[in-house]
């Protein structure tokens, strides 16, 4: 919840603005423990996102905000042994992410007739490195994670079952953060309309090696 917290934070200031740069602050001394790591990662990509075109950032922050809405819907309004008040909590989430997702799906279009082809073509690359930079934040988080869990487990585990372990918080981090927003039908259906076969292949080349068959 924390990590979406954080991607959902790098998203909320206006396509653009300069103080996001403020995410990307060094810290005053050098950090090599597991904050310290996402922290850099994290700044790198408020960083990134401020070098990209408005269409692929646009694409990053509808898919942030769908799978926000998919985190609620899937884990916690079915959830019968949770608080009424936490659910709530998460219920006026849902409903403001909504509110942003309608509003993207109106802006994305616009934004996307602004563009070249030729524009539009560097924009899909510029997709695929954001997501990049993000999986690279999911990849920290869960050596972050997997490490602490085997500190203070009783237990000991194997080579083989360590691997797979971090194989498995691997694989439930991209669903959660990467493939619920974009295998989103919202997503898909706008992607399909504003996006060529040629460049969807590229998206799509770029996320197989990061599925898993999840």
């Amino acid at each position: 919840m924390i990590l979406m917290s954080m991607l959902v934070a790098i998203t909320i200031v206006p396509v653009g603005a300069s103080y996001l740069g403020g995410f990307s602050k060094a810290p005053e001394a050098e950090d090599t423990s597991d904050h310290g790591l996402i922290h850099g990662l994290l700044g790198a990509v408020a960083a990134a996102v401020l070098e990209k075109s408005t269409w692929a950032v646009l694409a990053l922050i509808l898919e942030i905000e769908l799978f926000t809405q998919e985190h609620y819907k899937q884990s916690i309004e079915p959830e019968e042994n949770l608080s009424d008040l936490y659910k709530d909590v998460f219920l006026f989430h849902w409903k403001e992410e909504t509110t942003h997702a309608i509003m993207d799906e109106l802006e994305w279009p616009r934004e996307n007739k602004k563009l070249t082809p030729a524009q539009r073509d560097q924009a899909i690359d510029e997709v695929i490195e954001l997501v990049a930079a993000v999986d690279g934040i999911l990849q920290a988080q869960c050596a972050a994670d997997v490490g602490y869990f085997l500190k203070i487990c009783k237990g000991s585990f194997k080579e083989d079952e360590i691997a797979r372990i971090k194989a498995g918080v691997l694989k439930a981090y991209r669903w959660q953060y990467i493939f619920s927003g974009v295998e989103h039908p919202r997503f898909q259906k706008l992607f399909i309309d504003l996006t060529t076969e040629d460049q969807r292949q590229r998206i799509n080349a770029a996320l197989a090696p990061l599925n898993g068959n999840h």
